[in-house]
């Protein structure tokens, strides 16, 4: 296969899948409280400039969503207590080659999710998403800039007690 049309190929799988995940989540819509996506993907590669990321992005955003990827790349197989590992879960790790899921982990953060790259432990990892999508606050406020232009405002959530973790959207 050429690599355009790998390429094109790849596009039309995510727009597809875009397209999918923003019409459920605006199905949604009136479901009040935090809502948690959870992608099982091997990620895809975030391209510049790409309309229905956006939206996608934006449809979390209207309606209160975050997005969880679990990295199916890393998927380790093997049978039950068989060279088994204790993975930790704590924080995310980062991929040999990030490309490969950048678009995926992009969502995730920008929605104030995270993303799991080694997903052999799912019960830990669902336990995590449970934990944090069990507890958290929403907050509200007046912008200083009064111009409703539709121009992309960048936020920073800080909190002054040590030991908390602070994922919040990037910005709105």
């Amino acid at each position: 296969m050429d690599a355009q049309r790998q390429l094109d190929l790849s596009r039309e799988r995510r727009r597809q899948l875009f397209g999918t995940v923003t019409a459920a989540l605006d199905a949604v819509a009136s479901v009040k409280g935090r809502k948690s996506v959870l992608l099982f993907s091997e990620g895809f590669i975030q391209e510049t400039d790409d309309q229905p990321f956006r939206e996608l992005v934006a449809a979390a955003r209207r309606n209160n969503a975050s997005f969880y990827h679990m990295d199916m790349q890393r998927l380790r197989s093997g049978t039950a207590g068989e060279n088994r590992q204790t993975i930790d879960i704590s924080a995310p790790t980062r991929l040999a080659n990030p490309e490969e899921s950048a678009g995926a982990e992009v969502v995730a953060e920008e929605t104030g999710g995270f993303a799991l790259h080694n997903p052999n432990d799912l019960e830990a990892g669902l336990a995590r998403i449970a934990r944090e999508s069990s507890s958290y606050y929403l907050l509200g406020y007046s912008p200083t800039n009064p111009k409703r232009d539709g121009k992309y405002r960048r936020l920073q959530v800080e909190v002054r007690r040590a030991g908390l973790e602070v994922r919040a959207r990037r910005g709105y």
